[in-house]
């Protein structure tokens, strides 16, 4: 071989190299495409459930924007499509998931095509997609709006159904954000056991419901702009166990310099853990001069934990206020078993945003995704890391799930979008456990190289094995 060649070869190898580095992140997987039409155009397709079952499958249950259609596609362990997006439901949107411990699962969705809320109804699937029962309605209220549904599973194997019911019947009703807290009991087709109003609020549209394992926890603020929250805890039989626990909510504020205006979005995300309230808030500002032109972006996530008993423990910046960050309400956070907590967001920092508007207006620069690991006290262990290298290409709704001790990402972004309609969205997965593959339709876990048989998955090895091989032959050639 000639030097040049091997020059040549060698820089080829070294950047290979390089690119390899930077997609991967220190103890996380290859970026796994998981479907394939989002590059088709239409608004994309997005994460809205994820599960492993015992035998190390992956399900992933999704919504195509511009299709409208709820889907499932599975991926095995050794990385094979089993199936591809198959639709579930057409034109009525996928408002929570839940699958049992037989990996059969559940979709309460809308009735309703292009509106998610007023009524919904149960669906459920098996663990290959089919469905088992005509959809049953769960919330029939007229006049009223029922939204945020929230359900686990009881001992005995039955469904715990929780949700709001906003009264929207008068302009009264509605300033004070009136409603109810309705709880239902359905055994495993969906029928109805027991159904009970057991809370009625006022502000109940500001507040937020989540579920761990056993119980319910609802969230909501005293008065309209009060800083005071309260939360009621409730377990799978609708007892409450916590009743009206009130706590003080304040962040830092960013000062307003002079001749400057600024629009304000707070996002909150409450958790219960470890008997203790965690509290994740995300501040994003925009300002600009009194004559509406742009100056600047600045965010910052803050966090704070509290007792059981509504007293503060601590707080602290986790991502400290910064000019030209950009963190919109498209945030995750996930707690496994060894008490760690841990944090995804997306953020436009790296591309200098100059422009844009705030949530639903259009974001109109690349997002990469971020993230954090915690401990119980909500202490960062090591400093926040880029999970995504997309190159002016946009990422969207993180979603991270633990098992096992090991994280999983699911997001979508839209890096083999090709222009045309749309926007391209597919779903895509990583993760910090050794998956065994680094792309899905694998059809032959080895490739046979002049080496021996080297795994598909180890790019690098493939690398260096054809340029290896390469010089042989060239070796081989000059010597004949």
């Amino acid at each position: 071989m000639k030097r040049w060649e091997f020059m040549t070869l060698f820089i080829w190898l070294t950047i290979s190299l390089l690119l390899l580095c930077k997609s991967s992140p220190a103890g996380w997987s290859e970026d796994i495409r998981i479907t394939f039409s989002g590059e088709k155009g239409g608004a994309g397709l997005f994460i809205r459930k994820f599960h492993i079952d015992q035998d190390g499958n992956y399900y992933f249950v999704g919504y195509n924007e511009g299709q409208d259609v709820t889907f499932l596609s599975k991926v095995d362990k050794q990385g094979n499509l089993l199936i591809n997006e198959k639709n579930l439901l057409a034109r009525f949107y996928p408002l929570f998931v839940l699958f049992d411990k037989s990996n059969y699962f559940y979709i309460f969705h809308g009735l309703y095509a292009g509106d998610p809320r007023r009524e919904f109804a149960c669906s459920k699937f098996d663990k290959g997609g089919e469905k088992l029962n005509d959809s049953i309605v769960i919330s029939d209220i007229d006049m009223w709006e029922s939204t945020e549904p929230t359900a686990l599973i009881d001992n005995s194997g039955n469904l715990a159904v929780l949700w709001k019911d906003l009264d929207t019947t008068s302009s009264e009703a509605v300033d004070v954000g009136r409603g109810e807290v309705m709880y239902k009991k359905l055994d495993i087709s969906c029928r109805t056991l027991e159904k009970k109003s057991i809370l009625k609020l006022n502000y109940l549209d500001r507040s937020s419901i989540y579920a761990d394992e056993s119980k319910f926890y609802i969230f909501l603020p005293k008065e309209k702009e009060s800083p005071f929250f309260y939360y009621y805890a409730i377990d799978a039989n609708s007892t409450i166990l916590q009743d009206k626990t009130y706590f003080k909510v304040t962040i830092p504020e960013i000062p307003l310099p002079a001749n400057l205006s600024r629009s304000e979005w707070v996002y909150r995300k409450f958790m219960f853990f470890q008997n203790k309230i965690h509290l994740f808030i995300i501040y994003y500002a925009k300002f600009t001069t009194l004559k509406g032109q742009f100056i600047k972006f600045v965010s910052y996530i803050y966090y704070v934990q509290y007792s059981r008993d509504g007293k503060e423990l601590s707080r602290r910046y986790l991502f400290p206020p910064t000019d030209g960050s950009i963190i919109p309400a498209d945030f995750s956070v996930a707690i496994n078993n060894n008490r760690r907590i841990h944090l995804a967001w997306t953020d436009g920092k790296d591309y200098n945003p100059v422009g844009g508007g705030g949530p639903g207006l259009g974001l109109d620069f690349p997002m990469e995704i971020y993230y954090l690991i915690l401990n119980e006290n909500g202490e960062p262990l090591v400093s926040q890391i880029r999970l995504t290298e997309l190159d002016n290409k946009d990422s969207k709704a993180p979603n991270l799930y633990v098992k096992d001790g090991y994280v999983f990402l699911v997001w979508s972004d839209n890096r083999n979008y090709k222009g045309g309609a749309g926007n391209g969205y597919d779903i895509f997965l990583k993760s910090t456990a050794s998956l065994g593959f680094n792309s899905i339709n694998i059809s032959k876990p080895f490739i046979e190289t002049p080496l021996g048989m080297v795994t598909v998955g180890g790019a690098a090895i493939l690398i260096v094995t054809s340029l290896i091989a390469l010089m042989r032959r060239r070796g081989t050639k000059g010597r004949k």
